[in-house]
């Protein structure tokens, strides 16, 4: 990738240094939100790869357990997600039907956000990524094609490998701009 002009206004780049100073506490994550959505530059997937490695948590990811089934020629995920949980979605290769099921959530787009309660659905596209703030415990299930034809819980892996991008390239583009953003506040 080339370069970015990381050039912030000041109130941003002292929320970005704090940031990039402290460790992540689960209450700030909505502050963070607002921190690297205001960084001048940069694109809605470098502000979302930004935040899902400033507050990337394998244990977290306990929290929202997702479940796997097969509905005939559909691969199905299940989410159940806590009350006040930042949900960053990965970025979506394959478009596909999201429904809610229950609960609300602040939907949090690239142009805007939206409350968005149950019962509700909408359909990703190719390079869709979003952020979902919960307002009250949620279930929310996912439906993909199953263009290998897989039917085992086995094999989930290498389905989700077609319908998203992996999580690790996220978090490496992370990285990459924390540390742009480190270099340009110590500068």
């Amino acid at each position: 990738m080339g370069a970015i002009d990381l050039t912030m206004p000041p109130k941003v780049a002292k929320q970005v240094a704090e940031f990039n100073q402290e460790a992540y506490k689960p209450p700030n994550y909505v502050k963070l939100l607002n921190t690297c959505c205001g960084i001048p530059n940069l694109s809605w997937a470098d502000k979302l790869a930004y935040l899902a490695y400033k507050l990337h948590d394998p244990a977290a990811l306990e929290l929202v357990p997702v479940t796997h089934s097969f509905r005939g020629e559909w691969y199905v995920r299940t989410m159940k997600i806590p009350k006040e949980y930042l949900f960053i979605g990965r970025i979506h290769i394959l478009g596909h039907k999201i429904k809610l099921l229950s609960g609300k959530a602040i939907l949090i787009e690239e142009y805007g956000k939206e409350i968005r309660e149950a019962p509700d659905e909408m359909t990703s596209v190719p390079g869709y990524q979003t952020v979902a703030y919960t307002l009250t415990d949620v279930v929310a299930e996912t439906i993909h094609p199953n263009p290998l034809k897989l039917h085992s819980q086995r094999q989930t892996d290498l389905l989700e490998s077609y319908i998203f991008e992996p999580v690790d390239l996220v978090l490496q583009r992370g990285k990459e701009i924390s540390e742009l953003l480190l270099l340009e506040n110590t500068q």
